[in-house]
């Protein structure tokens, strides 16, 4: 897609985001104060917050009876707590939550009982206790006691401005109140957000079974999708997703299992570090054919960077058929990237300006991939000719565009187009294609064409099973069992000729110790004896008298 900063601003006047201030019936402008916000400024609605206490009964947390044989108190079922922020219309009568509250419920995490005073109490104390060990600053306490009582944008349970709006579904990593700020803004620029935090246990699977914790935030999220369905002014058509931190690998793995989303976001986001390829590209949904639309992910900027957390564009540069974006603020430490920054008092002006370049632009990106109509282009707001962007090189020290390849078929449409439409020849057209590019392209599996190869043959249709093993050997051409499987096709078509050369690739490729097949050294001196065999039964074949011909 070609890309200008102009699409931005014509994607934020399609999801009605372009009034900063509000208008009172005199016409003379309003000014809300957001004393959290810094220079940020509002969108056109208020933001109204609701909390819903729900279970998923469909997960358990506990067995009715623990290892011991004591019967576990219930509730067995999974509570998840929904924190909505949602477009409002002004109502400047109305009083705005504290920030306390967020600051409880963050964390009360997954607990569904009412935040206490006491509850609000700990939370600042711990905000302080983290600003000291994230930020390097030392807060005093009666600082940090104003925190609890300053007003937020939000109104709690107010009633919602008329329409449909997008939705962000955001997993936090944590509580809810890690970026109600950044959740804030989008909901007065008419997105609605829709988050869950993660259980607290989750904290210790995350170093010894993360894969484990990715598939149960998948399910998380895939709660908000259902969730959503339930708002009347939510526009599920339109929906992104966000994940913060650990659930940055959520996010992505969500998408590619649902292809549910216009938009991923992941802010700072474990697939971007060195240690975390493995978790990711292991992942039982990774699929970097299923991720199509835009995804930009914002990534920490460490001095000096500790080992592990080297940033990494494996997973980004794999995402080849989405149009994407990778950020790196300059001297933005993972803490202030999820750490929520604004909401602390004297935060230092670099990162109170980098951190509001960022919410902007975060919602600049989804504000392009969400409009109701699709452009030209999506917006990339970071660049430094950005018609609103502060932000010269001093603040963006890394930002790199790649633009979507060409989709190809996933797994499902790759089934429709062999087995319904018997479209082999398309196939074959998109994996020439694609390695005319990339050598490594891989369309699918060699196990998997096999499989429909078989089906058709055990259907009479030898011509077309001999069809899908030729694209078979085509696309893995170092594997001497396609080329086996080839010369079994043709050897019961009773094409001799075709056969013999089949075979005896096969028989060359074992040879060489193909590295397309994994097999012992035993399996494979069978095979060779196996092929050898075919071979001499072929030639005997040839070389006998036909019907009524004389023996030599």
């Amino acid at each position: 897609m070609r890309l200008s900063s102009i699409l931005a601003f014509a994607a934020l006047a399609v999801v009605g985001v372009r009034a900063p201030n509000q208008v009172r019936p005199d016409g003379q402008t309003q000014h809300r104060s957001r004393p959290q916000w810094g220079a940020l400024e509002p969108g056109r609605y208020g933001v109204g917050f609701r909390r819903v206490a729900e279970y998923d009964h469909s997960r358990r947390v506990t067995p009715e009876v623990d290892f011991e044989g004591r019967r576990n108190a219930g509730p067995h079922a999974m509570s998840l707590p929904v924190a909505v922020w949602y477009p409002i219309a002004p109502t400047p009568s109305e009083r705005p939550m504290e920030y306390g509250m967020f600051a409880g419920l963050g964390i009360k995490r997954t607990s569904l009982t009412p935040v206490t005073p006491e509850d609000r109490v700990a939370a600042i104390d711990g905000m302080r206790a983290f600003a000291g060990f994230a930020f390097g600053r030392q807060i005093p306490a009666s600082v940090m006691r104003a925190v609890d009582t300053t007003a937020t944008a939000a109104v709690r349970d107010a009633a919602p401005a008329a329409g449909q709006f997008p939705v962000v579904l955001a997993a936090t990593d944590g509580s809810i109140a890690a970026a109600t700020v950044l959740f804030e803004y989008l909901a007065s620029h008419g997105v609605a957000v829709i988050a869950v935090p993660s259980r607290l246990e989750d904290a210790s699977l995350q170093v010894s079974r993360p894969n484990v914790v990715v598939e149960a935030r998948v399910r998380d999220l895939e709660y908000l999708l259902d969730h959503a369905r339930r708002y009347a002014f939510v526009d599920t058509s339109r929906i992104a997703a966000l994940g913060v931190n650990f659930d940055g690998m959520a996010a992505l793995a969500f998408q590619m299992k649902n292809m549910a989303a216009r938009a991923i976001v992941s802010l700072d986001g474990w697939e971007g570090k060195e240690n975390s390829m493995r978790t990711v590209t292991s992942g039982l949904h990774y699929d970097p054919r299923r991720l199509r639309v835009p995804y930009l992910v914002v990534l920490q900027d460490e001095q000096p960077t500790p080992p592990g957390l080297r940033l990494d564009r494996t997973v980004f540069d794999a995402m080849r058929y989405s149009e994407r974006q990778w950020l790196v603020l300059r001297s933005m430490s993972h803490a202030y990237l999820i750490g929520n920054p604004l909401v602390y008092p004297d935060v230092p002006s670099d990162k109170r300006r980098s951190y509001e370049l960022l919410v902007r632009g975060i919602h600049e990106f989804l504000a392009s991939a969400l409009a109701d109509s699709a452009g030209s282009g999506l917006a990339t707001p970071f660049v430094a000719d950005h018609p609103r962007n502060d932000a010269a090189p001093d603040v963006v020290k890394d930002l790199v565009h790649a633009n979507a390849q060409p989709a190809v078929p996933d797994d499902a449409e790759l089934e429709r187009l062999i087995m319904v439409d018997r479209a082999a020849d398309k196939v074959a057209s998109i994996l020439r294609h694609g390695r005319r590019t990339d050598s490594t392209f891989t369309l699918f599996s060699q196990q998997t064409m096999g499989l429909y190869a078989f089906r058709f043959a055990r259907q009479n249709d030898l011509s077309y099973s001999i069809r899908l093993r030729e694209l078979n050997a085509e696309a893995f051409p170092r594997s001497w069992s396609a080329a086996d499987a080839l010369g079994d096709g043709y050897t019961d078509a009773a094409d001799t000729t075709r056969a013999l050369a089949a075979f005896t690739r096969a028989l060359g490729l074992l040879t060489l110790g193909s590295p397309s097949d994994s097999s012992s050294l035993g399996d494979l001196a069978s095979a060779r004896q196996a092929i050898e065999r075919k071979i001499g039964k072929l030639r005997s074949r040839s070389s006998s008298p036909g019907p009524g011909r004389p023996a030599p």
